[in-house]
């Protein structure tokens, strides 16, 4: 039971979220490319092309690639990474990532890839 409420919770955060802000920058995914904006709206520079999904903290910038696959860049747009692969959804909660795969299971993961366990 305690699986479908967070399933549940993290569909109407995720619904909800159409771009993210950390380290006073706005990012968005449009045609894939993931750009950063300062937060009167000008154009900053972008992360990486091919993005499904992203969040990020105060470090990182943690995105789901069209393949699958989630790495994370700093925010210059340098890759730091891999996480691990077969995702659909990615969010930060305090020092986690919190994982959709692709067969709709949930994992955690530390910043640097390593499994915490499922939800």
């Amino acid at each position: 039971m305690t699986k479908f409420y967070i399933f549940i919770i993290s569909m109407l955060l995720w619904a909800g979220i159409a771009s993210a802000q950390c380290k006073g920058f706005i990012f968005k995914i449009k045609d894939g490319k993931l750009t950063k904006n300062d937060n009167s709206g000008n154009f900053r520079g972008s992360i990486t092309d091919n993005a499904t999904d992203f969040d990020c903290n105060d470090d990182y910038v943690f995105v789901v690639k069209n393949d699958g696959k989630l790495s994370k860049y700093d925010f210059s747009g340098n890759h730091r990474g891999s996480i691990t692969s077969e995702v659909n959804k990615v969010r930060v909660a305090g020092d986690y990532l919190i994982v959709t795969k692709a067969k709709g299971n949930i994992y955690k993961f530390d910043f640097s890839g390593n499994n915490r366990g499922s939800l």
